[in-house]
């Protein structure tokens, strides 16, 4: 810029430069707190996404330890079923033994009926002590076969409490097999949405570090436009005093000036009273001017 540009112009332009700058200040501002805001958001947005991890993580942690509990049950079942399975599968050797030592089975209804019959004959009818005594040995030897019968389904029937017990356990076996496998899969399920919940906290850090990075240029940016609009100001201040002062020094110029004339006036308009000529209109207004700068100093 010219030495010798006029100040007024020049103050102009300062005016014009710190108008921008007020302008880009603002903009800059709404930007940075924009960004401080979004950090903010995304702050809260990754606290709350580690307390759905830590959720997570508790139902995780809980479920598996009771699949573990439910395990260790399942395996207490099924060893008491494999000692139940060792238990019939003796029982069942035992049935074959015997059966093999009794292969003619009869009737156990018949036979008590039999006895019943011959009980009743001996009972009422007069008979002979030879046929009384053959009858008593007939219902001696179906009492025997009675009793066989009974032995035999004693044996026959010994293992079908045992199957049914093994039944019984296989069913509850089989129902916690069934509850592992969901709050296995529950487990898994809260384990999975962890690890996504992690994935998405460490997508939100980065874009909270960005969007941190972007805040700090705009805070950077903010206080060199603000120091910038200070130094501007400053100038602006100081020319604006150079130029009223020398407005006012033009001003003291221009009425010592017009003082000087005045007086040179008044000295004319004096030597014209001496003269006795005839004063003019504008003879009396610079007697009256004079008169009035004299009151005003």
């Amino acid at each position: 810029m010219s030495t010798n540009e006029d100040p007024r112009n020049k103050l102009d332009q300062l005016k014009r430069e710190l108008s921008e700058l007020q302008r880009r200040l603002n903009e800059t501002n709404i930007a940075k707190e924009a960004s401080f805001e979004k950090k903010q958001e995304l702050r809260k947005q990754i606290s709350d996404l580690r307390l759905q991890i830590k959720q997570s993580k508790d139902k995780r942690d809980f479920l598996t330890k009771e699949v573990k509990e439910l395990k260790e049950k399942r395996k207490e079942l099924n060893d008491i079923i494999t000692k139940k399975i060792s238990e019939i599968k003796e029982v069942n050797k035992d049935k074959q033994d015997y059966l093999k030592k009794h292969k003619e089975r009869v009737n156990p209804e018949q036979v008590k009926k039999e006895i019943e019959k011959l009980e009743f004959r001996i009972e009422t009818e007069g008979m002979p002590f030879s046929k009384e005594q053959q009858a008593m040995k007939q219902i001696h030897t179906l009492k025997k076969q009675l009793d066989e019968t009974t032995e035999t389904d004693k044996v026959m029937g010994s293992g079908r409490e045992l199957s049914r017990e093994i039944d019984d356990m296989k069913k509850k076996a089989d129902e916690l097999h069934n509850e592992i496998q969901e709050k296995a899969k529950q487990s898994q399920e809260s384990h999975e949405l962890m690890i996504d919940l992690i994935r998405k906290i460490d997508e939100l850090k980065k874009e909270e570090k960005e969007v941190f990075k972007k805040f700090m240029e705009g805070k950077q940016e903010f206080t060199k436009i603000n120091n910038d609009l200070k130094s501007k100001l400053s100038d602006t201040n100081e020319l604006n005093a150079d130029v009223h002062k020398g407005r006012k020094q033009s001003y003291d110029k221009r009425r010592e000036q017009e003082q000087r004339t005045l007086a040179e006036k008044r000295i004319e308009v004096e030597e014209k009273m001496k003269r006795g000529d005839k004063l003019t209109n504008e003879d009396l207004l610079v007697l009256q001017g004079t008169d009035s700068d004299e009151e005003i100093i």
